[in-house]
């Protein structure tokens, strides 16, 4: 995913490969924006039990983040921690930061790496 086209195809797709996830680790009514540079921005929404993707900025979100496109790539694939990504200041997060905790633990579960 080292390409706007590689985010895009990401987030078009990543409601339903990742619905259960998703849908399981965030609260009802949460919005969640993902600002990819060179990527475009995507927000995450969870409304009435599912979780829906749009390529765009809805707001209020509850939380922001921006990265670049190979530091979304890193993270998603578990080469780069969302905590020490932060604190090295990789990405930038706004909001509530417990979100983006809880999306990293949930796929790292997901890829059977314990958190």
């Amino acid at each position: 995913m080292r390409s706007a086209a590689q985010v895009h195809s990401f987030f078009a797709t990543a409601a339903d490969q990742h619905q259960g996830v998703l849908a399981g680790v965030l609260p009802e009514g949460t919005l969640i924006a993902f600002e990819i540079e060179g990527g475009g921005t995507w927000t995450v929404v969870k409304d009435r039990g599912s979780v829906r993707v749009v390529p765009h900025l809805e707001e209020p979100v509850d939380c922001r983040m921006a990265c670049t496109v190979e530091d979304f790539d890193a993270l998603v694939h578990g080469r780069l921690d969302a905590r020490e990504a932060f604190l090295g200041g990789r990405v930038r997060i706004e909001g509530d930061v417990g979100l983006i905790q809880r999306l990293n633990k949930a796929f790292a579960r997901k890829r059977g790496v314990r958190s």
